[in-house]
């Protein structure tokens, strides 16, 4: 007999999971907007970082290493090419559409997925509850409706209150925004600069965040994909405010960094303090650091001291900023259902045929891929059991 199942969510990984599970059941997918894969759309700045060629289980939350096993990079990346998506590696190993663009990775998952008649799309569907009656699930949605289903993929995200699932005696750990940028004090005439090959530090407990990369500056925040990884890692400890450092030129050591701007002085001494960064960072970059080491723009390079190279070198290496929160991009979160709920096959323990996939599950993991790699091999995982 063919299964009746539902999907609950629109996004990656209920696309994949239907496209693989209607070979043996019907599905029916349940979105409340009224498109599928809208987030596919923004990920990767909109180019789609598919995958990644390393998969590392470092780079998440938790130990995914028995299902990382299931499905190999290259089996995924395979699969892409059989239903007509081109893709290419880049410098750091990550995967994308040859095109550079999400929409292409969108538009082959839905001609695959159209291509089926086991598959019907009900839009401007809201999941508010689910109770399980015998063998079979009744889902209840917004519109004061309900439907019964055999089995049930719950594929929703962060606007999603998965407190519901408690009633099954289901663990589950609140959403929080994860791969974001930090919210910081405002950034004085520093909105838009871009800053590579800086290193953010952080300790965070037993654990110290060290990573270089680049930093975006925003009118009240701090972004970019260091910025994001970091973010990450606070999520998981539901950390609200803390303090971290930027070393803005980790090529040199404080000493080194000192001895160079003492040379740097005598070269351009007869400039002034307002020109003496120039060429080095950008200027109101270059003002914030001689600002906050008191040092007249107006006066001569050669009059600066020693004590002032000294501030300025602690400014530069060792910049202090305070995170106050996080900045909301509604594209990866950090909580879910626990996968210790979850069996091998990414079945509720306490509740057969109840599946939990992608951002559903408190997986998260730093950028390269590695979010979406998740939703496409947890989609694979759960299809097979449908």
């Amino acid at each position: 007999m063919t299964n009746k199942v539902a999907i609950l969510g629109g996004g990656a990984s209920a696309i994949m999971c239907a496209i693989k599970a209607s070979l043996s059941s019907n599905i029916t997918i349940f979105e409340k907007s009224a498109k599928l894969g809208k987030k596919i759309l923004a990920t990767g700045n909109g180019r789609c970082n598919l995958a990644n060629k390393y998969m590392n289980k470092h780079s998440y939350n938790i130990d995914l290493s028995n299902y990382l096993k299931r499905y190999s990079v290259q089996s995924v990346l395979k699969y892409f090419q059989d239903i007509g998506l081109e893709y290419y590696f880049d410098e750091e190993n990550r995967a994308y559409p040859i095109s550079n663009s999400a929409n292409s990775v969108r538009d082959v998952l839905l001609n695959a997925l159209n291509q089926n008649k086991n598959i019907n799309v009900k839009y401007g569907k809201t999941f508010v509850d689910i109770k399980k009656i015998d063998n079979k699930y009744q889902v209840f949605f917004d519109d004061n409706t309900s439907e019964t289903f055999d089995k049930v993929v719950v594929a929703l995200g962060n606007e999603t209150n998965l407190d519901v699932f408690k009633k099954l005696n289901i663990i589950v750990e609140g959403f929080k925004p994860s791969l974001c940028s930090l919210k910081t004090m405002p950034n004085k005439n520093l909105g838009g600069i871009r800053v590579s090959n800086v290193k953010v530090l952080c300790e965070l407990g037993n654990i110290n965040f060290e990573e270089t990369g680049e930093i975006l500056f925003k009118e009240n925040a701090i972004s970019g994909i260091v910025i994001f990884n970091l973010s990450c890692h606070l999520a998981r400890k539901n950390v609200k405010n803390i303090d971290f450092f930027i070393d803005f030129l980790p090529k040199f050591n404080k000493n080194e960094l000192f001895l160079y701007l003492k040379s740097r002085k005598e070269l351009l001494g007869e400039y002034l303090c307002k020109d003496f960064l120039c060429g080095v960072f950008v200027g109101a970059l270059a003002d914030l650091f001689m600002s906050g080491a008191k040092i007249n723009p107006a006066q001569k390079v050669i009059n600066i001291s020693d004590k002032q190279l000294s501030a300025l070198v602690d400014l530069i290496k060792n910049h202090k900023f305070t995170m106050m929160g996080y900045e909301n991009n509604n594209q990866v979160m950090s909580g879910g259902v626990l996968i210790d709920e979850l069996d091998e096959n990414l079945q509720s323990k306490a509740n057969s045929g109840l599946y939990f996939v992608g951002e559903a599950v408190n997986v998260d993991g730093v950028c390269g891929g590695y979010n979406l790699m998740w939703a496409w091999i947890s989609a694979m995982i759960v299809s097979e059991c449908l």
